[in-house]
Formats: C-alpha cells, sequence, structure tokens
C-alpha cells in the first residue's frame, strides 16, 4: 500500500480548471498501471488540496493505493477525510476495520495540570471521606470519585476543548465538501478562513509545552 502526497494527478477530474500537465499525468498513470495498483475510493471529497485563495485551485494531489494483495487482506478498508486546519492538505483516514462502541472510558487530559484549579481539584476530591473498610477498596472509590471531579471541572473550566475542536472540524469538513462542488459564498468563505484559525488556536492550547504558562 502507497499513501500519501503524489503532487500529481491521474486523471483531469483531479482538478477543478482546465490547466493540467498531460504529460505527467499520462506518466503517473502508466507508473500506477506498470505497478498493478488500485486506488482506494475516497469518501465524501473530491479533491484533497487548495492554495487557499478567493477562487481556489482545487486539486486531488492526495490518495492510497494498493496491490490485489494487499485488498484480500484489507477487504473492509475505508478510505475518509477530515478537515484542513493548518494544512493546505487534507487528511486522509484509512480505517481497516469497524470498531466496537463500548461504554465511554476516562481519559486525563496532558494540559489539565497546567490550567489553574486543577491541583485544587485534586486535593478536594482526595480528600472527601468514603466509608469502606478495606484500604484496596477506599482507593478504588476515591479514584472514581477524583475523576468524576475532573470531568466536572474541564467542562467549567475549558469549555471541553476537544469537543469544541471537533465540531469546528466538523462544520470545516462540510465548508470543505462543499468547496469542491461549488463556489463558497463570501460568508462561507469567511466563516472556513476564521475556523481554520479557531481550530489552530484550540490545537495550540490543547498542546502547548508546559513553560509556557510558567
Amino acid at each position: 500500500m502507497i499513501a500519501g502526497d503524489f503532487n500529481m494527478i491521474y486523471s483531469s477530474e483531479d482538478k477543478n480548471n482546465d490547466n493540467v500537465n498531460r504529460a505527467m499525468m499520462g506518466r503517473f498513470r502508466r507508473f500506477v498501471n506498470d505497478l498493478e495498483l488500485k486506488e482506494i475510493l475516497l469518501l465524501g471529497r473530491r479533491y484533497t488540496w487548495s492554495n487557499e485563495r478567493d477562487s481556489p485551485t482545487l486539486v486531488k494531489l492526495d490518495r492510497v493505493l494498493c496491490t490485489n494483495d494487499w485488498e484480500d487482506l484489507y477487504p473492509e478498508s475505508l478510505l475518509q477525510s477530515t478537515a484542513t486546519e493548518m494544512s493546505d492538505h487534507c487528511p486522509l483516514i484509512l480505517g481497516l476495520c469497524e470498531g466496537t462502541v463500548g461504554k465511554r472510558r476516562f481519559h486525563f487530559e496532558s494540559f489539565w495540570p497546567r490550567l489553574p484549579g486543577f491541583y485544587k481539584t485534586v486535593q478536594r476530591s482526595w480528600d472527601e471521606p468514603v466509608q469502606a473498610s478495606c484500604p484496596l477498596e477506599r482507593i478504588s472509590i476515591k479514584l472514581k470519585q477524583l475523576a468524576r471531579a475532573l470531568q466536572s471541572w474541564s467542562q467549567k473550566q475549558t469549555g471541553n476543548i476537544k469537543e469544541q475542536l471537533a465540531l469546528a472540524r466538523h462544520i470545516l469538513h462540510h465548508l470543505e465538501i462543499a468547496q469542491d462542488i461549488r463556489d463558497l459564498s463570501v460568508d462561507e468563505n469567511w466563516l472556513r478562513c476564521e475556523l481554520k484559525r479557531h481550530c489552530l488556536v484550540l490545537f495550540f492550547f490543547a498542546n502547548v509545552p508546559e513553560h509556557v504558562f510558567h
């Protein structure tokens, strides 16, 4: 399986204008045919790259190619996309099997200790009395209480950064899908640019090094 930015197109339908290099396009097509590769269909998107102009050039530069043997190993593979955010390329997500939805687990976020009130929340929760005679049972109860306390604190403190980021990505992705088939309005393009900046801020806040806050 070969995946990534090939920086070439396979056919004229891979670009939203007629400015194509047919010689390069033919060489790329021969390369794919000589290696007996087939393309995994990208669901929901026509193009994967934009030059970010007011009247953008849209091109399908990113793709996933595979052999028949690989396809036999992963017959249920699924290729999807997500919002571009900080890049001018559309990220591709290759799934090899469907996951099973289960009970939501507690996830500790690495940026929590950098936020004000984190250690007070931990101390307050841990100091709460627990009615249990077994030491291991007491620790188990305290950990469950702490998980609930941190989740509640996180919702109030950060407005759930990951959910905000997921929502911004979702809207941005749909605007980019619309841009594949029509020109965005002035308001839609303004919103698309604002969402890209918003995603950048949220991503930075969730991953900024600890010393920045000191």
